[in-house]
């Protein structure tokens, strides 16, 4: 078991940093290009309202509100071109390389799926080299993955000269990642990656709104030293879990539609006890948030 602390906790994390550096292949202006483009995003912690993000759920809890917040421990992706033949994907945590003549021709499925799905929406030209790292490890419950695709949508937007709001970036990142979970998931986790800090985001008709919550850097550097990220070595699915809960909450099976509703007022709390710098009451809503 490991443990960290979340050291950009309610301080300034603005969520996406993208460097984008482009030098001339032959010395001249004109000539053709080679780019390299890093981008980081953060994973996230949730501190009150989990699963009151996926549909259909926060329409029929009216109101309801997911809190969380940025933390260091993210993502990257550097994507270089003109580097190599056709196109390839190297992933540095899992250990997996993938290439391909062109980005149409990536194959879908493995353990590379979620980024070929994004490199083949978005596009690249041959001779592109995509390096990606995922700090959390797998299945860690922190959002790795959305950070991870949030952070390549990103990079491969600066690439393409596309410059989408944040609601379409996340709106793009969600399907893809559906598309590769094969079950319902929510959109915290890359509100987190693309905005940072520490969010209020509520999910309702007209599509999704985050609220900054901003607390002072006194108050922000308490909930800092208060607060551990703890690997406990051991991963979860947390797709079908969603799935077997939501399945529960539409059929209104057993206690699941009230403890949703218990999780909806710890959220309203939790988004006041911050704002009100309440540290205690922060920590007692936390372990509600688990208990319910």
């Amino acid at each position: 078991m490991s443990v960290c602390s979340c050291e950009a906790l309610g301080s300034g994390l603005g969520g996406l940093l993208i460097l984008a550096r482009m030098t001339c292949a032959c010395g001249h202006s004109g000539e053709a290009s080679a780019v390299r483009i890093v981008s980081t995003a953060p994973s996230r912690i949730d501190l009150a309202g989990g699963t009151l993000d996926i549909y259909p759920i926060y329409l029929i809890e009216e109101g309801a509100y997911t809190v969380n917040a940025a933390i260091t421990l993210g993502s990257y992706v550097v994507v270089e071109t003109d580097v190599c033949r056709g196109v390839r994907i190297v992933s540095e945590d899992l250990g997996e390389e993938l290439s391909a003549p062109s980005a149409e021709s990536l194959p879908l499925g493995g353990p590379l799926d979620l980024l070929v799905r994004g490199v083949r929406f978005y596009g690249v030209p041959e001779g592109t080299l995509i390096t990606a790292r995922n700090l959390p490890p797998p299945g860690s419950g922190i959002g790795a993955s959305s950070s991870l695709l949030i952070a390549l949508s990103a990079a491969l937007c600066r690439l393409n000269g596309l410059n989408p709001d944040t609601d379409r970036l996340v709106d793009i990142a969600f399907q893809l990642e559906t598309q590769n979970l094969r079950y319902p998931t929510g959109k915290q986790d890359y509100y987190a990656a693309a905005c940072g800090g520490i969010n209020a985001i509520w999910f309702g008709p007209g599509g999704p709104r985050v609220e900054r919550l901003g607390p002072d850097p006194d108050f922000a550097k308490a909930l800092r030293s208060q607060t551990l990220l703890v690997d406990t070595g051991r991963s979860r699915a947390s797709a079908s879990v969603n799935w077997d809960m939501l399945r529960n909450y539409v059929e209104d099976r057993g206690d699941t539609r009230e403890r949703m509703r218990r999780i909806r007022q710890v959220a309203y709390e939790m988004k006041q006890a911050l704002e009100g710098r309440d540290l205690e009451a922060v920590a007692r809503l936390l372990a509600e948030e688990w208990e319910a």
